[in-house]
């Protein structure tokens, strides 16, 4: 790597991490004081409020990165821009594009680290940082007791949907249970009209239940009524253990999407969220190819400019984005589409820029 190469990754990375750091304070700072009364009204303690935005923390990395990196760059290569560095380098004979590539690999490296904090620690983080909310801030005292549309995993290789569930009365409705084996085949489904659980066993009623044998062999059993002891979740066991789609990883939602496909149960909105959080991290490399010809062209602009540019890019991505979530999860577009749209939005405007510059 050249001395050039050199300055640029170094200062690159200084001002995103001061960047990114920043913009995470002012999201917190924002937030407490919008959460004040309820933060008086409950007397949490200084410790738990630290925790609850310490669990949040790996999120709004999530979220502000791509952020961090327009700015980076723009004060960056925007400071040498107005400084006359970049025409100094012109005169040298060297290309303004010999800055673009190690600011490529950083942009890469940026989104890799993302996905990866994404993976590891953002869902357990969301899964404490709402914990505390709930039991500490906003005192819940009374559970959740009634779902619709419930899936998730249980207790021995079981995957559960409910279409409806009433925890006080111990009743749930479209049931369907679907039961694997140790190496992830299907050995049994359950489909239920409707089920009670009494004396600590679930009941089911106008039951079909399937079992899978090897050889595609299957032997298929109707009952009027049938007990499931061996089911041992109580019906606030499945409404506590829901989680939001943001606080499932990846890999969880992978999961829900085959069983859902094998149970014939559209996974369309898991699909796009599954996509998306491969999308998103990316959209730091992205952005590199739209803000950097803007940024190389910043002479005798400040930097309060670079900072309003990078909200509207910002925002106008996001906006994006969430609209063609949107579609995607009606299914009015492909799941794939849906979640890489906007970087491609994004891709093909940066490359015109990058064209017209090096023209």
């Amino acid at each position: 790597m050249s001395i050039l190469s050199r300055y640029v990754v170094r200062e690159f990375f200084r001002l995103f991490l001061i960047l990114l750091l920043g913009v995470i304070w002012i999201y917190i700072v924002v937030n407490f004081f919008e959460t004040l009364d309820k933060f008086v009204e409950a007397k949490p303690g200084v410790q738990t409020i630290a925790l609850y935005y310490l669990y949040q923390i790996p999120y709004l990395a999530y979220l502000m990165a791509p952020i961090a990196v327009m700015l980076a760059v723009f004060f960056s290569v925007g400071e040498m821009a107005r400084h006359f560095e970049i025409l100094a380098l012109k005169a040298l004979g060297i290309s303004p594009f010999r800055l673009f590539r190690p600011l490529l690999f950083s942009g890469l490296l940026v989104s890799l680290l993302v996905m990866g904090a994404t993976e590891l620690l953002m869902p357990a983080g969301l899964v404490r940082a709402r914990q505390i909310r709930e039991e500490k801030i906003e005192k819940r005292k009374i559970p959740l007791r009634i779902g619709r549309n419930l899936s998730f995993f249980g207790k021995g290789n079981r995957f559960y949907f409910f279409r409806y569930i009433d925890a006080a009365r111990n009743i749930a409705r479209g049931i369907m249970v679907l039961e694997f084996d140790e190496k992830g085949r299907l050995r049994r489904r359950i489909d239920a009209t409707r089920g009670s659980y009494i004396s600590g066993a679930w009941h089911f009623s106008h039951v079909t239940e399937r079992r899978f044998l090897e050889g595609d062999r299957e032997i298929v059993e109707m009952h009027d009524q049938k007990a499931y002891p061996e089911i041992a979740e109580k019906p606030f066991d499945f409404l506590r253990r829901k989680k939001e789609i943001e606080e499932l990883s990846a890999r969880e939602l992978w999961r829900i999407i085959r069983e859902k496909r094998q149970a014939r149960v559209d996974p369309t909105i898991e699909l796009v969220e599954f996509h998306t959080r491969f999308s998103f991290p990316f959209v730091s490399f992205v952005i590199l190819f739209l803000v950097f010809p803007l940024a190389a062209s910043m002479r005798g602009v400040g930097r309060t400019y670079a900072f309003g540019l990078s909200l509207f890019l910002a925002f106008f991505y996001w906006g994006l984005l969430q609209t063609a979530k949107a579609l995607g999860m009606a299914g009015k577009m492909s799941p794939f589409i849906a979640a890489w749209l906007p970087n491609g939005i994004f891709l093909l405007l940066g490359l015109i820029g990058l064209w017209r510059t090096h023209r």
